[in-house]
């Protein structure tokens, strides 16, 4: 499974409206964080996920502990 933040950098580069501007990149993947978060019914889990994922994309070492 690939990392979601690397997906969005993807995007973004692509993506000439936003890619030059930190505000509208920071807006932009607000965005889409909102949207997967609003789009699940376990949002904290989600949420966890988006976290170890942003960590994962920075290269910081984390444990996952089993979900409770």
């Amino acid at each position: 499974m690939s990392n979601m933040f690397s997906e969005l950098e993807g995007e973004i580069i692509f993506r000439e409206d936003i890619c030059f501007d930190e505000d509208k990149i920071k807006e932009f993947i607000l965005e889409k964080i909102r949207e997967k978060i609003d789009s699940s019914e376990n949002k904290g889990f989600v949420f966890e996920e988006i976290v170890y994922a942003f960590f994962e994309y920075m290269n910081i070492p984390l444990s996952k502990t089993s979900k409770t």
